[in-house]
C-alpha cells in the first residue's frame, strides 16, 4: 500500500531532489491546499451519510442499540477509523494517483495537471 508512496519520497527528497522547491511538488499535484473546495467536499459526504443513515434506521434493516462502551470508546473509534482512512488515502493518491500516473501516461499529464493548478 505504502510502496508507491514510499518510492515517490525517495525519488523526490533524495535521488532527484526535485522537491527541494515548489516546483517539484506541483508535479504531484500537492503544491496548494484547495481549500475552496473542502466545504462541498465535506457538505456532500455529510448530506449522502446522513440521507444512508436515515434510510437504514427508517426501514426494519437496522436498529438503534446502545454502545457497549459507552460514547467515549465509540468516539475514540471514529477517530481511529478517520486517522486510518485519511493515512491510507493520502498514500495511495500521492504515490499512485500523483507520480505513477503521470510517468506513465505522459500524454495525459497536461490535463492532469492544468486540473490541479
Amino acid at each position: 500500500m505504502f510502496t508507491p508512496t514510499v518510492a515517490v519520497l525517495v525519488m523526490l527528497l533524495l535521488v532527484t531532489r526535485e522537491s527541494y522547491s515548489k516546483e517539484g511538488w506541483k508535479a504531484l499535484g500537492v503544491h496548494r491546499l484547495g481549500l475552496s473546495m473542502w466545504p462541498i467536499a465535506f457538505g456532500v459526504t455529510l448530506l449522502v451519510s446522513v440521507t444512508a443513515q436515515i434510510i437504514v434506521l427508517a426501514t426494519p434493516l437496522a436498529s438503534f442499540r446502545k454502545p457497549e462502551h459507552g460514547i467515549v470508546g465509540e468516539l475514540i473509534s471514529c477517530l481511529q477509523v478517520i486517522l486510518y482512512s485519511l493515512t491510507f488515502l493520502l498514500a495511495e493518491e500521492m504515490g499512485g494517483g500523483g507520480t505513477c500516473f503521470l510517468t506513465s501516461c505522459p500524454w495525459a499529464a497536461a490535463d492532469y495537471l492544468y486540473s490541479s493548478a
